[in-house]
């Protein structure tokens, strides 16, 4: 007897997703025909086999590593942990067929840390410990510049731009580039943007990107199934950097649907649940989410040196569950995921090798796109747009003024002199003193004030505005399949 479930959400959700006319009506059929409906009525209603089963299909993996930050002054073990732990240990491990270094390379900075210029010593070790550590022979090493790399580079044919010279890209990419990796049936675009301002600012005026018109050009060009765009600047997905951490990014693109998890080097087994997806990363609008409500096994990427000898799943509080290997790294388990239409649940994994090291990941997921909250400061960081700094730094300016046009109106009620008077009893009275003297002074006061409102309306946000990608450093991903892929290529915009 079929399982009949409360599809309304979920048809929802597929219903935004898919810019295909007839996949649209087919959703919209589904919801009016009545409240519930069998599970194997949305299978004949998309007719979309693709989704994740026990087999190692459809299925990709990439590295990303950001803010290297190689310094002569600095962390010395910054580089010889890149070369061994990283370069050769990680990526031997995981064999992804890309690794991203997503900017700040090197560190770029003068001893005093309040300076900026290039090394060419940071440069020749960066290129060092990719020609020593044989990591470019393992893998396609997709490095992009950020904005250390660009300190007191005048231009892309200054001496100073040593990322032409010592990077992998840099000596065929002069800056924005793509890659194209066909994999199996797949076709995955990489799509670096090279954000740095041209020319290079010293420190500290460099922490900008702008937009670079050769991106057009590259999207248009993308064909794919996935266009995976990286860079410096973006904020979509932000990167915890190396020099502090010593962490890394692994993302997975499963069946369409793309996950990921930063992870610290040496800290092994390295888990990544790619089906279910963690509820706090969906995206609805881009990815063929109705596949993980088609799914048969829950899918998991199982890493280490060591072999794995145990591993195991459960779902809120049931029991531990085998996990299989199904193909290295792949270990799957079979789920009914109609048991968990509503609402938010938590997947916990277990794995142990044969070392004797073992860890437990847990995240949390839903069918129905319900969604976990993200703490404050998290959800300011990563939903924050430029109008946010814009009334901050509206909210800051107003704050200084209005002390100041409030001492202006005391004045006009003829309280100078007594402000004068009491100016001797302490050093606070002393600068509300000097304060009344500011406001006292029209020519002073009025530009003051004039001036700082013109500043907020004109500058700088009318013109930085327009020259900010976003800020940080990311990973923001497309997804693109037959049906939508002409609508989808907008998405980028939106990221």
């Amino acid at each position: 007897m079929a399982t009949r479930i409360k599809p309304l959400a979920v048809c929802q959700q597929i219903y935004n997703f898919s810019c295909d006319i007839n996949a649209s009506r087919k959703a919209q059929n589904i919801v009016h025909i009545s409240n519930d409906i069998e599970y194997d009525d949305i299978k004949k209603e998309f007719q979309d086999e693709i989704y994740p089963g026990d087999r190692r299909q459809h299925l990709m993996w990439f590295l990303q590593i950001s803010d290297l930050h190689l310094s002569l002054f600095k962390d010395q073990g910054r580089g010889s942990d890149l070369k061994t732990f990283f370069c050769t240990e990680t990526v031997s491990v995981v064999q992804p067929p890309v690794v991203l270094a997503t900017g700040d390379l090197v560190d770029a900075r003068t001893a005093d840390l309040l300076g900026s210029r290039q090394y060419v010593e940071e440069w020749r070790m960066y290129q060092q410990i990719l020609q020593e550590s044989g990591v470019t022979m393992n893998t396609t090493w997709l490095d992009i510049r950020g904005n250390h790399d660009n300190f007191n580079v005048l231009s892309l044919d200054d001496k100073n731009d040593l990322f032409r010279k010592y990077s992998i890209q840099g000596k065929k990419n002069r800056r924005s580039y793509s890659y194209t990796l066909q994999q199996d049936t797949e076709v995955y675009d990489f799509i670096g943007i090279d954000a740095c301002m041209d020319p290079g600012p010293k420190r500290p005026f460099n922490f900008l990107g702008e937009e670079y018109s050769h991106v057009q050009e590259l999207l248009e060009s993308a064909k794919g199934n996935v266009t995976i765009w990286f860079g410096h600047y973006p904020t979509s997905t932000i990167v915890a950097p190396y020099p502090e951490n010593r962490k890394y990014r692994i993302c997975a693109v499963d069946h369409g649907i793309f996950s990921f998890i930063d992870n610290h080097l040496e800290d092994w087994p390295l888990i990544l649940v790619t089906n279910p997806k963690d509820a706090m990363m969906l995206m609805p609008t881009i990815e063929p989410l109705y596949r993980m409500l088609k799914s048969t096994h829950i899918r998991v990427l199982i890493f280490s040196p060591h072999p794995i000898i145990s591993a195991k799943v459960k779902i809120n509080n049931g029991n531990w569950s085998e996990l299989k290997l199904s193909e290295s790294p792949l270990y799957v388990a079979p789920w009914e995921p109609l048991k968990y239409m509503e609402g938010i649940h938590t997947i916990t994994v277990y794995a142990k090798d044969s070392s004797g090291k073992e860890k437990t990941f847990s995240h949390q997921f839903s069918l129905d796109n319900s969604r976990p909250k993200f703490p404050l400061g998290a959800r300011f960081a990563l939903m924050g747009h430029i109008s946010v700094g814009q009334a901050i730094f509206g909210v800051s300016l107003l704050i200084t003024l209005l002390p100041l046009c409030i001492m202006r109106i005391y004045l006009c009620y003829g309280k100078g002199e007594g402000i004068k008077l009491k100016s001797e009893r302490g050093f606070i009275r002393r600068m509300i003193f000097k304060f009344s003297l500011l406001a006292s002074v029209d020519k002073l006061f009025w530009t003051v004030v004039i001036g700082a409102f013109l500043y907020v309306g004109v500058g700088p946000w009318n013109f930085i505005s327009s020259y900010i990608l976003y800020p940080v450093h990311s990973v923001p991903f497309e997804l693109s399949l037959p049906a939508v892929q002409k609508c989808q290529r907008w998405t980028a915009k939106t990221l």
